[in-house]
């Protein structure tokens, strides 16, 4: 509908500026950045231009590029603290987590209340390795969205690299009561007793919790993750709460390290994106690693907002799965479950 009215009108700036928002949505970025260059030369409100062309760029990883718009949108209305957010944001995966905090405060001088920014200032902390400061922020951000699930996980991964391992197993227990998604993941899984599941990048282990009661005492849980850190936290939640049916497997970059044919479900949860930034041989290796675990007839559930869908589908289909299912989610992103032939 936007196309038709530019192919109209031309110079309608305002609809313009929304086809290409709407692009950046659906991470079609090339074509996103030549609709902004375009108005960027009309002069069509400079600020907003430059912020959306900034997170263009992010997106397409020239993150010194993004900081430049970032930079010229802030010279024009310095008070636009998501803007400001996205510059520390930048900034922060740039390696300069001191720039970074210093904007984050600054964001937060003009929106106070702004719990995601408290989430990011938390992260730029831990980075610096500055844990008391990093907590400090995770409690803000709790206390400002006490239902935000990433908010109360990040609290808990942060108080385990604490040693404060009580403390983090009650806070898990926090984000495992609000986790998003939940009725939707149970409808599209349709879990049984006794299955076997992997939770493919499991981070703290919030899904790992919740399939290991859907799946019950006669069935597994496979809690698999590259980074030791947030293992900690799930072996800590396995022995404080008497979990039994979940076990903990540290995977290689490209080789998830569980037995082939051995799962009825693997689950993919924000995790694809992040293997993609490692590159399409990584991302081709690790992939065919997942769907060897896969049984015949056996599903892969992949949940990502941050990754065009095109990605695991040609992927998986390239390996034999049908696209079973696809659902949208209500914050953005998409739940796609795929089926094993045999």
């Amino acid at each position: 509908m936007l196309q038709d009215a530019l192919r109209r009108e031309p110079r309608d700036h305002e609809a313009r500026l929304l086809y290409a928002e709407l692009l950046l949505q659906e991470r079609n970025l090339d074509e996103c950045v030549v609709e902004l260059n375009m108005l960027a030369e009309s002069g069509f409100r400079p600020a907003a231009v430059h912020r959306t062309l900034g997170r263009a760029w992010s997106f397409r990883g020239d993150l010194r590029r993004a900081v430049s718009h970032f930079e010229r949108c802030l010279a024009l209305d310095e008070r636009d603290a998501l803007c400001r957010r996205w510059l520390a944001d930048a900034c922060l995966d740039l390696g300069n987590a001191g720039q970074a905090v210093r904007e984050y405060e600054k964001a937060l001088s003009y929106a106070p209340g702004d719990a995601q920014i408290f989430k990011s200032l938390g992260l730029a902390y831990r980075t610096m390795n500055r844990l008391d400061e990093a907590v400090a922020a995770y409690r803000e951000a709790v206390s400002l969205a006490p239902r935000d699930p990433a908010a109360n996980n990040d609290l808990a991964r942060i108080l385990a690299v604490q040693g404060r391992m009580d403390e983090a197993v009650a806070q898990l227990d926090r984000a495992i009561a609000v986790l998003p998604n939940e009725q939707v993941l149970r409808a599209v899984l349709r879990p049984a007793p006794g299955e076997v599941y992997g939770d493919i990048g499991c981070g703290s282990g919030r899904f790992t919790f919740v399939l290991a009661k859907w799946v019950g005492p006669r069935g597994k849980v496979y809690a698999i993750d590259v980074d030791p850190l947030p293992l900690k936290l799930v072996d800590g939640y396995i022995r404080r709460r008497g979990v039994r049916n979940v076990e903990i497997v540290r995977s290689k970059p490209r080789e998830i390290g569980i037995p082939d044919g051995s799962l009825d479900r693997a689950l993919i949860i924000n995790v694809y994106n992040h293997v993609a930034e490692a590159g399409e041989a990584t991302t081709r290796a690790w992939i065919a690693s997942v769907v060897r675990t896969v049984k015949p007839g056996g599903k892969i559930l992949v949940i990502d907002s941050a990754l065009s869908r095109a990605m695991p589908v040609a992927h998986l289909k390239a390996h034999g799965f049908r696209l079973e299912r696809e659902e949208p989610l209500r914050e953005g992103g998409y739940v796609l479950l795929f089926t094993r032939s045999g």
